[in-house]
């Protein structure tokens, strides 16, 4: 009997053992203090408007812990950049190394957020147009989610949110909520010379707005849907890229017309038939082209929108959507 007790606690304590061990092997994969780190990166704008990476400067985050009530749970921290670090204001710990956690980031930061929500309020700005181009960061909502994520079940460099066991942090990979609008004027001949044969220089359109769409928005922060808040529409005022001055001397012949490149963030939406339009004034004139189909907005999309503006009339030469990551696109069916 003895014998066979002895047996039993010898086991009992490979056992404990074997488990010490398998702690000991993931807790290995948690920084020594437990606490939470990030990395960021943001998709590529391809474009100069909007957040990306390396102007990222804050967001919110939420943490979420299977376990109710768990001390391990927080709600909308706000992190910020600290040289090339990310530090938040609390201190955020692992409960360990293999309870998976919830992670919702998003920015910009709203310190009025308390909890995930299924209709959480977000609109763009109505004018875009400040210099710095601080107005579209202000309306371009990024995101990066995961359900479970822990040190032992890290997922992969795919995916939106990961735990890079090299650095010891969360990376998030922030994607663009909402869809954003490129305008290409090219300004026609007679816009391009002042007196006989000597291009202009300097962007001659003194007013611009894109017109038809709504800026209120509703985000289900749990599923990531974007849906318009419905409301009237609003005229949004566009950030101006940098023009290209028309070159040359000879209109029929050598001349390079100017380019005038616009940006804006939209709200995600279906713009019905004849509603979707363009206003631009050169020389105290507007000038207008409408849409002659519905237009469809879809979040994490870039489109572009060309067209020429001669004397008379306003025309467009191409209209393509594509992923806001890759720029890639396709063209859309307008008049």
């Amino acid at each position: 009997m003895r014998t066979r007790n002895l047996l039993a606690f010898a086991a009992a304590t490979l056992v404990l053992a074997a488990c010490s061990n398998d702690e000991v092997a993931s807790d290995s994969l948690l920084p020594d203090d437990h606490a939470i780190r990030v990395t960021t990166q943001v998709g590529a704008l391809q474009t100069r408007a909007g957040v990306e990476t390396s102007t990222l400067t804050g967001f919110g985050m939420f943490v979420t812990n299977p376990n109710a009530n768990s001390p391990y749970t927080y709600a909308n921290t706000h992190w910020t950049k600290s040289g090339e670090n990310w530090a938040c204001a609390i201190p955020m710990l692992w409960q360990n190394a293999t309870t998976s956690v919830g992670v919702l980031a998003y920015a910009p930061y709203d310190e009025a957020i308390t909890a995930i929500k299924t209709d959480q309020a977000f609109a763009v700005q109505a004018n875009q147009s400040a210099t710095n181009g601080s107005d579209v960061v202000k309306s371009d909502l990024i995101c990066a989610q995961a359900t479970a994520v822990s040190p032992t079940t890290p997922g992969t460099n795919t995916d939106e949110v990961y735990y890079d066991a090299s650095a010891k942090a969360l990376n998030l990979t922030f994607k663009h909520m909402m869809a954003k609008l490129k305008i290409e004027v090219t300004l026609g001949t007679e816009f391009n010379l002042i007196g006989e044969n000597n291009a202009t220089v300097g962007n001659p359109i003194t007013a611009i707005a894109m017109c038809g769409s709504k800026t209120s928005a509703t985000w289900n922060m749990t599923t990531g849907a974007i849906t318009s808040a419905g409301g009237a529409a609003t005229d949004i005022t566009p950030f101006a890229l940098s023009y290209t001055n028309a070159t040359g001397t000879d209109a029929n012949a050598t001349m390079t017309n100017g380019v005038a490149p616009y940006e804006c963030i939209l709200v995600p939406q279906t713009i019905e038939t004849g509603n979707f339009f363009v206003s631009m004034t050169i020389n105290g004139k507007t000038y207008i082209w409408t849409a002659t189909n519905a237009v469809k907005l879809d979040s994490g999309k870039l489109y572009v929108l060309k067209l020429t503006v001669g004397k008379e009339i306003v025309k467009v030469t191409g209209f393509s959507a594509g992923d806001w990551t890759d720029g890639t696109g396709s063209n859309l069916t307008t008049d």
